[in-house]
This record gives structure tokens, C-alpha cells and sequence, in this order.
């Protein structure tokens, strides 16, 4: 949700105005945007790094693991193999830097 760009204006836009106003391939950016900033503030959640796979993963139990606090090795279910941190090739016991 956004509230109006207008200086004066407090009202909250929804998602159906963006749709509403914005060209569709405009409107599948913002769509974006408001995923991956979802995704980013999930630390249960760890979307695969290949652009051509959608699948996220997730932690089974939310309050033992988060995705953010160490370097794990994960295998995706399109078999991509990366670092949930740095989400690059996995590289454990190294550190990403």
C-alpha cells in the first residue's frame, strides 16, 4: 500500500489503482518490486537465483531456522545449487566474502 503522491493528499492507494492506472508491463514491475521486497524481509523465505525459476523455499520450522543468519548450501527443486546468503554458487565452509 501507498499513500498518494500528492503533498495534500493522506489517501492510501491500493493495488487495484495501480492496475487500474498503469500499463500492464508497468504495472508487472511494480507487481515485482512489491514481491522481492516481501521476500528480502522473510527470513524464512529464499527464492531460487535463476531467473528462469520461480520456486521459493522455506523454512519448515520458523523459529529454529532463518535464511539470513548462516551460510547454508541449498539445492533448489530446479537443481540449482547456491549460498542463501550471498545466493551465489555454493561455496560453504568459505565465507561469501
Amino acid at each position: 500500500m501507498k499513500t498518494c503522491p500528492l503533498e495534500t493528499c493522506k489517501e492510501i492507494l491500493d493495488f487495484k489503482v495501480f492496475k487500474k492506472y498503469l500499463f500492464e508491463p508497468d504495472y508487472k514491475i511494480y507487481e515485482n518490486i512489491l514481491l522481492n521486497t516481501a521476500l528480502l524481509r522473510a527470513n524464512h523465505l529464499c527464492p531460487c537465483p535463476d531467473r528462469k525459476c520461480d520456486y521459493i523455499m522455506k523454512s519448515e520450522n520458523l523459529n529454529k531456522f532463518n535464511f539470513r543468519e548462516k551460510p547454508t548450501n541449498i539445492k533448489c527443486k530446479c537443481g540449482v545449487l547456491f549460498c542463501n546468503i550471498c545466493r551465489e554458487d555454493t561455496h560453504t565452509p568459505l565465507s561469501c566474502n
